[in-house]
């Protein structure tokens, strides 16, 4: 029994430290986002787009929610909406449809129009393996 409190007690250390390490705003994550541009995905954009602990080295963009143009579209939108045409953003090769689309991408897509209404000059990337290496 004594040994259990020993190892609980240093999992607990083991978790307030990584917590107080993953606070430290000198830490920042980098990350490469492949979205389809559900609103799911763009919820989450918008969060990592404003914090100050997450560097975002690039976006890729590919069907799946989104056909991969509006998805295109829609990204550019929001990332000039946050002011962040600095993070590069691939297309993903192909313009071959995958699958059948969900059945909710309309109700989607319309959802994520309204929310980013202003159109903008495109400046995506086409896709390279040098989205994931940068």
């Amino acid at each position: 029994m004594r040994h259990c409190r020993v190892w609980s007690s240093g999992l607990i250390v083991l978790a307030a430290a990584t917590a107080a390490l993953a606070h430290d705003v000198g830490h920042r994550a980098a990350l490469v986002i492949d979205t389809d541009v559900g609103l799911d995905d763009a919820v989450t954009l918008a969060m990592a787009l404003q914090s100050p602990q997450v560097d975002i080295s690039a976006i890729v963009a590919c069907e799946g929610v989104a056909d991969l143009e509006n998805g295109v579209q829609l990204l550019e939108r929001m990332l000039d909406r946050f002011n962040r045409r600095d993070i590069p953003l691939y297309a993903a090769a192909g313009t071959e449809r995958s699958r059948t689309p969900p059945p909710f991408r309309p109700f989607a897509m319309e959802a994520l129009r309204r929310a980013l209404p202003a159109e903008t000059a495109s400046f995506r990337k086409p896709f390279a393996l040098d989205a994931y290496t940068s």
